[in-house]
């Protein structure tokens, strides 16, 4: 079966508010079927995007786009689709307008909404047409170090690509950032489970994401995923809730290594290509396509809702 992509998005794509990407302080991109996705930060072209959320849509609905612009801004939606390729354009939208694309026609897999304005992307919005429903449950709490064991329940939608991994993912509750990544076993038709260990006491969030065949520069694309299941992880055997914060004199700084854990993806990031002005678009429309494909030969992003999935 065919799938879709995996969304523009940085870092896996996932779930906050129902602001999306932000390329500056006056745009971003919302969704009444926006959901929570861990935190991650998107540089592309220069340009810095904040990923908080999905929308996640099953097929055959749907789904509004919820633009905020400065006033007397003019600007375009571009929707891609796994293939990198144009699937939905909005043109000549302005702050206040809610679009609707339908997803009908559209395959399950993942998709991105790109703000265009003036030769560059200004906001982004990751978009899981799902192949796949998936609600996740733990074991839990648990204490830090010990195992906890994380179960999901996949159902499979009309006309669903084949599954390539399910996974389960924990994010810190206070930054939304992946503490861990856990591949899932299947147990039986539908059902998955895994253990996972945390490490350091406090709020945790859990999310399962179920990903496709197809590779979206090395990011698996994203079929679908769970809400946000709270974990509360009490301190270990030797750990205490309060540590200690008193320093050593005269101590010598030890050098960290940056962790290289990546975020999930609800949405991995993709570099759309330019689109293809068909015969039914105008003159204007075609200008667009052909300065986007300057621009996003070298600017889009995708990279999976992991950092942050689905």
């Amino acid at each position: 079966m065919r799938r879709t992509f995996i969304i523009l998005c940085a870092g896996w794509l996932v779930v906050a508010g129902l602001s999306f990407g932000v390329g500056a302080d006056s745009y971003a991109l919302a969704s009444p079927a926006a959901v929570d996705t861990p935190d991650r930060t998107v540089t592309v072209g220069g340009n810095t995007y904040q990923v908080t959320n999905a929308v996640r849509v099953a097929g055959g609905t749907p789904f509004t786009i919820r633009p905020t612009a400065p006033d007397n801004a003019t600007f375009d939606l571009y929707l891609y689709n796994s293939d990198q390729a144009v699937t939905g354009i909005k043109t000549d939208l302005t702050d206040g307008s809610d679009p609707s694309f339908a997803t009908d026609d559209r395959p399950p897999g993942s998709y991105v909404v790109a703000l265009f304005y003036q030769g560059r992307f200004e906001a982004i919005l990751p978009v899981v047409v799902m192949g796949y429903r998936v609600s996740a449950t733990h074991d839990g709490p648990v204490r830090a170090g010990e195992a906890l064991t994380v179960t999901a329940e996949v159902r499979e939608e009309p006309a669903a690509p084949n599954v390539s991994a399910v996974e389960a993912v924990v994010t810190n509750a206070s930054t939304d950032r992946v503490v861990t990544r856990v591949p899932m076993d299947r147990q039986a038709a539908g059902t998955y489970e895994t253990s996972v260990t945390v490490d350091a006491a406090g709020a945790h969030k859990v999310y399962v994401n179920v990903r496709g065949e197809q590779r979206v520069r090395g990011q698996r694309e994203l079929l679908g995923f769970s809400n946000a299941v709270s974990l509360t992880v009490t301190p270990g055997a030797t750990q205490t809730a309060t540590p200690s914060a008193t320093p050593t004199p005269a101590s010598t700084p030890t050098p960290t290594t940056p962790s290289t854990t990546a975020a999930p993806t609800t949405a991995d990031p993709i570099t759309p290509r330019a689109a293809t002005a068909t015969a039914t678009q105008t003159s204007a429309q075609g200008g667009v396509h052909l300065w986007a494909a300057l621009v996003v030969g070298v600017l889009l992003l995708l990279v999976g809702l992991a950092s942050r999935v689905v």
